[in-house]
């Protein structure tokens, strides 16, 4: 029986090479690699691709020629990660969410409707790129959100160059072992979304369908409901246990915007994807460290929005997804690490909307520039808390 005393002790070794995590990982720890792709879990990002919102490269769909004012308020609500698929890959992230769209009969990366100017081709290059140097390490990509059939002649035409790294259509796959997809070349692993409409040999052949691929996700558009979800997220990791084992089974923690969410980020500027990335970043880590649901293979893949941002005592997110894998492996005992649980302060909108009306009164019927100095000090009182991680 091998026993850690603590998380860091497991970052010595592992998480200091990031960049191959998986390969030392079942090193260290043979019996891991002994496990099957649905048997582990690994950390992911949502939009992954929105790591290239940079240096004004990023329009709304057919919209390509619009202010740089516009293009801000697009990426405010719109990037979801500021790593590059490289940075996120180096860092330990092994499940990339790749969005690609046609515009001007160029494929790019995009977030819905907004187009970011990384060509596709160039993003499928970075993560052969990394697999050639890191010969150990496994990725999974799925590619979703389709909006043109081109897409599927791309895609036709360019596994037929990458076929040798892409894992074989097999559904048996959920039987082969970490250790002998490790030993290939192939080590990516392809879920497409589009695969049954399509008769593409080569996406047929190296790809899989999303029904290998199960994923949950509830609206939310804050930190909040994430928090008051959480017996519905552990009921639902519950749930996973019946789900088909030919499944990679994701959780979804990242929010999205609705316009009550919208209205509050203008008045306040606070509620942004960064700034609730940050907050259920935390709530993952305790997730991850917490949860029977976790340490039983319920779940394989956690999609993250800014992943990055975010340690705990001292300890990236990477290192609690390797001592989540770990806790699964029987004979080791880990004795668990106590997290501490900030408790964030939160304004509620109705009190902003109220703080902004008594500015509004004071800057007509008393003196702007007062109302404005008033403005200032709040703000400048809020970004302290931010910085505090009081808020």
């Amino acid at each position: 029986m091998i026993s850690i005393d603590n998380i860091e002790d497991i970052s010595i070794n592992i998480y200091n090479n990031s960049n191959n995590w998986m390969e030392k990982l079942a090193t260290y720890y043979p019996s891991w690699g002994e496990k099957t792709l649905n048997k582990i879990i690994v950390p992911g990002t949502h939009n992954s691709g929105t790591g290239y919102m940079k240096n004004n490269n990023y329009y709304f769909h057919n919209y390509k020629y619009l202010s740089r004012l516009v293009r801000l308020g697009l990426k405010i609500f719109s990037e979801n990660q500021n790593y590059t698929i490289t940075e996120q890959l180096n860092t330990g992230i092994r499940y990339l969410d790749i969005r690609p769209k046609i515009d001007n009969d160029i494929i790019y990366l995009s977030h819905h409707n907004i187009i970011i100017e990384y060509k596709f081709d160039d993003c499928i290059n970075e993560i052969i790129n990394f697999l050639t140097i890191n010969k150990q390490e496994i990725i999974i990509m799925f590619i979703n959100h389709i909006n043109d059939t081109k897409i599927n002649d791309f895609l036709e035409k360019k596994l037929e160059n990458i076929k040798s790294y892409c894992i074989d259509n097999n559904p048996n796959i959920f039987k082969t072992k970490i250790n002998e997809i490790m030993k290939s070349d192939k080590r990516l692993f392809i879920v497409y979304e589009d695969y049954n409409n399509t008769n593409s040999n080569n996406i047929k052949k190296y790809t899989f369908s999303n029904n290998y691929l199960d994923s949950y996700w509830k609206f939310c558009n804050n930190y909040d409901n994430i928090a008051k979800n959480k017996n519905d997220i552990e009921k639902y990791l519950e749930c996973y246990k019946s789900v088909d084992k030919n499944k990679l089974k994701t959780l979804q923690l990242h929010i999205n915007y609705d316009y009550d969410n919208l209205i509050y980020s203008a008045l306040y500027f606070t509620n942004n994807i960064e700034t609730n990335g940050y907050k259920i970043n935390q709530y993952i880590m305790n997730l991850i460290t917490t949860s029977d649901n976790i340490k039983n293979n319920n779940i394989n893949i956690i999609e993250m929005d800014f992943y990055n941002n975010y340690k705990i005592n001292n300890v990236n997110i990477l290192t609690t997804f390797i001592y989540a894998n770990l806790l699964s492996i029987s004979n080791i005992n880990i004795k668990n690490e106590n997290y501490k649980n900030t408790k964030f302060f939160n304004i509620k909108l109705s009190s902003i909307i109220l703080s902004y009306i008594i500015l509004l009164i004071i800057s007509i019927f008393i003196n702007l520039y007062l109302a404005l100095i008033i403005f200032l000090i709040i703000r400048g009182i809020h970004l302290c808390l931010i910085q505090l991680n009081i808020y």
